[in-house]
């Protein structure tokens, strides 16, 4: 996941890549335990909720109500825009009141929840029937658009009396995506299992609703799988459509990617290694692997694929240089300094490929920067132990921990020297 968020606000929703899913919508809010969400303005509408993504979402499921994520920045224009418009429009605020809780996110103030919600433009409206997302929608909506949208993703409208009513869904991602959620928590697997694949087919059309099919959906169609096993089929029919054993070979990239992650929800990622250890000479299939080495890292080093790995990340000094752009521009405002754990184990992933290329000090350069940002003696210890994974060893991994005298240090100059 990348950690950077597009500090460039969506005029409109033309910026069809800020739309990027929000993977693993309940972890996402789970982990906000103990949040209290601050107010994003001095003068915030009165449809905004204090409780936090914990407390909220809880209010909204013991409600029956919805849950509305709004991610937000005080240095966005159409933020405030929206702010000044639509979040206090009497026909927007009457349909929330009946029907939703609103949870404001300040993308600044609280960037691990926004990184995990997969939030890369601001304004971003996301919509949660319980803890999946339903809906989402970027860029700056005013007050009879927004409405639309809630009423046209939720199939609920308000009458006159402000009661809420059930109006006639069309059908759409949107009714799919809450037909699948509600077919879910009521343990008709089956049908939950036909709904994710119709979205899996019908998401595609689309670049921003592809985003999220390979993001919250992906993470939505894997928790199905581990619960029942028959949804397991559904995809691999749809990965077999393509191709049973490899891809075809004139395939596009939305093909091929669509296979790769496949291979993965169904629990299948060998087949990817062997179409990258098949395909890596072929000059065409390799370009599209290095554009996709962020993908394929982790397939590929969780298989231990070391050389494949080296093949597909042919620069990981420049790779790792990124991902500690990309997380020092993420804490930049926070004031947070080191490494968290996905970046750790993305930087000793890229360190093991640079000992295993093996030249021209590429594997001392990457060392180094990752040792300017966060020097300890388990990161160290990290580095070395994932080269040692790699089936690397040698003189320049044991100065890496010369001067550790713990029993891990000393455990891992055994595995050296053996």
């Amino acid at each position: 996941m990348r950690r950077s968020m597009t500090r460039a606000c969506a005029a409109g929703l033309g910026l069809v890549g800020a739309a990027a899913s929000a993977s693993g919508a309940d972890s996402a809010l789970g982990s906000s335990a103990g949040i209290a969400a601050a107010r994003v303005a001095s003068a915030e509408p009165d449809v905004f909720s204090t409780g936090g993504l914990d407390g909220d979402r809880k209010q909204a499921i013991d409600e029956n109500k919805f849950h509305v994520v709004y991610a937000t920045a005080t240095w966005c224009p159409p933020c405030k825009q929206m702010k000044r418009t639509t979040w206090v429009d009497g026909s927007v605020t009457e349909w929330l009141e009946a029907n939703a809780v609103v949870t404001p996110l300040d993308v600044d103030e609280f960037q691990s929840d926004a990184r995990r919600l997969r939030v890369r433009a601001m304004p971003t409206m996301m919509l949660f029937r319980g803890s999946t997302e339903i809906g989402r929608t970027v860029g700056y909506q005013g007050p009879s658009d927004f409405r639309t949208w809630l009423e046209s993703t939720t199939g609920r409208g308000v009458p006159a009396g402000g009661e809420s009513e059930e109006v006639a869904p069309r059908a759409s991602v949107q009714d799919k995506l809450t037909q699948a959620a509600e077919a879910e928590r009521a343990g008709r697997l089956d049908e939950a299992a036909e709904a994710y694949g119709w979205l899996w087919d019908a998401m595609r059309r689309d670049r921003a609703d592809d985003e999220m099919r390979r993001g919250s959906l992906a993470e939505s169609i894997g928790r199905l799988i581990d619960r029942h096993e028959p949804a397991r089929e559904v995809f691999i029919e749809r990965r077999d459509a393509i191709g049973s054993q490899l891809p075809p070979t004139d395939a596009d990239e939305g093909t091929l990617l669509d296979w790769i992650a496949l291979n993965g929800l169904v629990g299948d990622d060998a087949r990817t290694v062997e179409w990258v250890g098949r395909s890596v000479d072929d000059r065409a299939s390799l370009r599209f692997m290095r554009q996709q080495a962020g993908v394929l890292r982790p397939i590929l080093t969780s298989a231990d694929a070391w050389d494949e790995a080296a093949q597909v990340v042919s620069n990981p000094f420049a790779q790792a240089r990124l991902e500690l752009m990309e997380l020092k521009r993420a804490q930049r405002s926070t004031g947070e300094t080191g490494l968290d754990d996905d970046t750790r184990a993305a930087l000793a992933d890229l360190y093991a490929i640079a000992e295993t290329i093996g030249r021209g000090g590429v594997a001392e350069r990457v060392a180094a920067i990752i040792l300017r940002t966060e020097d300890t003696p388990e990161l160290r210890r990290a580095l070395v132990a994932r080269a040692i994974d790699a089936g690397v060893t040698g003189a320049s991994l044991g100065t890496l921990i010369e001067d550790d005298g713990s029993d891990e240090a000393q455990a891992l100059r055994e595995q050296l020297d053996g």
